[in-house]
């Protein structure tokens, strides 16, 4: 009868633990929602140049040409070829390696919220995969996160590369 007793309260115990572990993952999902809408929000207000007043890192406007360097008049130097840029050339000379491409979101506040909007979207995929009760160190995970990251860098260079128009 112990035995059975000790049973019971294992399998007790292994369900309240899962209901704090599932209570807490869809409280941090409801956190990263809204994240992801203040930031969707802080992206639009810098693209729309709602940041009256503010340095120019947050006004869109102003802050394209916080990618490229400027020469002692603050005009646009022309581009240079670069080893890293591997095909995929900026318009004018980059004021740092990648502030064109890769590290984009150091250069003004529209691609800064942009940048942690993608993050949070990461999150909750981890945060969904929790809820469906995956171990992180799960391979599939892994493969949905490492797949993700993929088509979010490559869609950014095929960006860069072919859809120039889009500016």
């Amino acid at each position: 009868m112990s035995s059975l007793n000790t049973l019971n309260y294992f399998y007790i115990s292994i369900g309240y633990q899962m209901s704090i572990e599932l209570t807490g993952t869809i409280a941090i999902i409801f956190f990263m929602g809204a994240f992801f809408y203040i930031f969707n929000e802080l992206e639009d207000a810098c693209v729309r140049n709602k940041f009256k007043n503010k340095s120019q890192w947050w006004n869109t406007g102003m802050s394209w040409k916080n990618k490229y360097k400027l020469d002692s008049n603050g005009g646009l130097l022309p581009y240079e070829k670069k080893w890293y840029h591997f095909g995929f050339s900026p318009k004018y000379e980059e004021r740092f390696p990648f502030s064109t491409t890769f590290l984009v979101f150091l250069t003004d506040g529209e691609h800064f919220f942009q940048f942690l909007k993608f993050k949070v979207i990461e999150l909750i995929i981890i945060g969904f995969c929790f809820i469906l009760y995956q171990v992180l160190a799960d391979i599939k995970v892994w493969f949905l996160l490492l797949g993700y990251s993929i088509g979010e860098t490559f869609s950014k260079l095929l960006k860069e590369k072919y859809l120039k128009f889009i500016d």
